[in-house]
This record gives C-alpha cells, sequence and structure tokens, in this order.
C-alpha cells in the first residue's frame, strides 16, 4: 500500500512512528516519505518511545472529570491504541474526512482496538452541538515555526468544520516534540495556533 493511502487509514503520526522505527530500511515507502511527511524531526533523533509519551499526556486529558468525551480528529491508530491501554472509559468520537471510500472506513472501523468505546464519525455527519459540550477535541500537530502549527490537510479540514461554530469546547494540539519544524511536505499545511487551539500540551518535556 502506497504511503499516502497508509496516512489517510492508519494517521499520520501512526506511519511517522513505523517510519522511526526502521530508518535505514530503502523502501518505496521510505523513499516517498522524503516528499510526504517531515522527516527532519525525527531525522538523526535517538529512539523516540511515541506511545509512552503519549500515554502521559492521554493520561492527563482522559481524566479531565468534567470532559465525558474524546473527539480525536483523524484516525490516528496510535492514539486509540494508546487510550485503549489506558482503560479510557470516555467516549471516543473518531472523526474522519469526507473524501475517504466507503473501504477505508470500514477497515478503520476494524483497526480500531477492542477495550475502548470508539465511533467512527465521517463528516459531515457529526453529533448535535448540543451533545459536544462536554467534549475535549483532540488533535496531534507539529511546531511550525513562529504561531503556527504544521497538520496534514485532512486534519485542517476537519478542524475547520467543527470550528469555529460547531464545537464549543476543549481544544488541544498534542505537539509530538516540543521544537519547530520546517519542513512543508505535501499534504500539510500551517495553521494559526492561536485561533484554533485552547491548549498546547508539548509532549517532548517528558522522558522518554
Amino acid at each position: 500500500m502506497k504511503l499516502h493511502n497508509l496516512m489517510k487509514e492508519l494517521g499520520s503520526v501512526t506511519v511517522l512512528e513505523h517510519l522511526h522505527r526502521s530508518p535505514n530500511d530503502i523502501t518505496p515507502m521510505q523513499q516517498e516519505a522524503g516528499c510526504l511527511m517531515p522527516m527532519s524531526i525525527i531525522a538523526g533523533k535517538e529512539t523516540i518511545n511515541f506511545r509512552g509519551i503519549l500515554g502521559r499526556q492521554l493520561d492527563i486529558i482522559a481524566n479531565k472529570e468534567r470532559r465525558k468525551q474524546i473527539v480525536l480528529v483523524g484516525p490516528e491508530l496510535i492514539v486509540l491504541e494508546t487510550l485503549a491501554s489506558l482503560d479510557v472509559s470516555k467516549e471516543v468520537l473518531v472523526a474522519i474526512d469526507s473524501d475517504l471510500s466507503p473501504e477505508i472506513v470500514e477497515r478503520i472501523r476494524k483497526n480500531t482496538p477492542k477495550g475502548i468505546n470508539a465511533k467512527i464519525i465521517q463528516i459531515p455527519k457529526l453529533p448535535e452541538p448540543s451533545d459536544l459540550i462536554n467534549a475535549t477535541m483532540v488533535i496531534i500537530g507539529f511546531d511550525g515555526g513562529g504561531n503556527f502549527v504544521l497538520l496534514p490537510i485532512s486534519s485542517k479540514s476537519i478542524l475547520s468544520f467543527y470550528l469555529p461554530n460547531y464545537f464549543f469546547g476543549e481544544v488541544i494540539l498534542l505537539d509530538l516534540f516540543g521544537y519547530p519544524c520546517f519542513d512543508r511536505p505535501y499534504g500539510w499545511v500551517t495553521i494559526n495556533k492561536s485561533k484554533y487551539f485552547t491548549q498546547h500540551l508539548t509532549l517532548s518535556r517528558f522522558k522518554r
């Protein structure tokens, strides 16, 4: 499967973790990565425990008592697996883009780990705004320099659909590394951090 399709189905950060585990493999996926992924952010870095770092931050989010739901922007399998390992009881709504085929949507459903109360929702088929009052929206992105965030176009599309007229809860950016990434790979965009996010959690401050 081509890298672009894997990113749509598994999530960009899930694919990035896989690429980080095998940086020296000369495969078609690795060759595509230079154009489609922000590879400089992991180039030359020591082994990074993606799931351990995510677990610490997601545990904080999952224990927000006032928030009954988590809205995950994009089908990030690594986030769903980490939430399942934390035994999170909150409902998780996985918001996915409208351009995904029925076959990909079905595979996303099948990939959802057991032990988590998750629903796959494809925009524009979303819950009523009143049903999301007590929700926290979570999106993984990268510091794009200045006051900007780098994230896939599909994530931007979902975020723009919800905001500013549909979703009124917390919108939390999970910054995987905490230092600027100046790559601008194909299929990614930068957005204004202050405009879209109410909280910025930097994962890199936790021990790897």
